[in-house]
């Protein structure tokens, strides 16, 4: 399992879009633990912190806004004929 910041949006949590370069493509970041995403959202405040301070933007963006979330892998889900309908014969 992995783990992504999220984003509130008007519409409610959803991936902050945060990316990594990989060569000439993007691709979503995705941290290997819970303690790796956090201290990532620790770090961006911080730099947003001093960006403010600098004058580099205009307003520090809030806490509450941003969050932690686990990204369930796609071949964790079981695919057709999953886990439960295995659990009935």
């Amino acid at each position: 399992m992995s783990y992504k910041i999220e984003a509130r949006y008007t519409y409610g949590w959803d991936d902050a879009g945060w990316s990594e370069s990989s060569g000439s493509r993007w691709k979503p970041l995705r941290f290997p633990t819970r303690a790796a995403a956090e201290e990532a959202l620790r770090e961006y405040f911080e730099a947003v912190k001093k960006a403010v301070a600098a004058g580099s933007m205009d307003r520090e963006e809030c806490v509450a806004d941003f969050r932690v979330a686990e990204v369930r892998d796609r071949s964790a889900r079981g695919g057709a004929g999953g886990e439960k309908e295995n659990e009935k014969e």
